[in-house]
């Protein structure tokens, strides 16, 4: 492909993420799903990952956005009470993207210039990292059980990080 057309490409790529991570944006403000800088972080990300990427890349990053919210709703909507021990609230902030994200966007526009395969698999295996971690911690939270700290093995309360649901580790713990 010469530069022309790479920057035409690029341009029309920039045009229309915009117009994709506003309708995300506004809906993800609207829904309450992201604060106000998770909003303006998702956006920017959004816009790199689309832009450099296009729907390869996005596809990826918005199922995990979607599905993400809609399973952390669901399990407030069941479980409110664990939501006290939860170090952050269902909003997703600028750090909880960035932690996310950031990654992402660094391996789009990487490929961008230097297309090798081996970025987009990495891509995929980070939103499916993020993509466990996160589902890990709504389906563990949904239910009240106990959990134990996977490093210390001691009782925590549900939602705190490295609390893992196992009867099984604490019952051993407990003796």
């Amino acid at each position: 492909m010469n530069i022309l057309n790479q920057t035409d490409n690029l341009i029309i790529n920039l045009i229309f993420g915009i117009i994709l991570t506003s309708a995300i944006s506004l809906s993800s403000y609207r829904l309450k799903l992201l604060t106000i800088s998770g909003i303006i972080a998702a956006f920017f990300l959004a816009l790199i990952i689309y832009t450099f990427g296009t729907w390869q890349w996005t596809l990826p990053i918005v199922t995990f956005f979607v599905l993400s919210s809609l399973l952390s709703k669901f399990r407030k909507s069941k479980n409110e009470s664990v939501e006290s021990y939860f170090e952050k609230s269902d909003e997703r902030d600028h750090l909880q993207v960035l932690a996310n994200g950031g990654l992402a966007s660094v391996l789009v526009i990487l490929n961008y210039f230097y297309s090798l395969e081996l970025f987009y698999i990495v891509y995929v295996s980070m939103v499916a990292s993020v993509c466990a971690d996160t589902w890990a911690t709504e389906t563990g939270t949904l239910f009240k059980a106990r959990t134990v700290n996977i490093l210390s093995f001691k009782k925590v309360e549900p939602g705190i990080s490295g609390g893992i649901f196992s009867i099984i580790l604490y019952d051993v713990v407990k003796s």
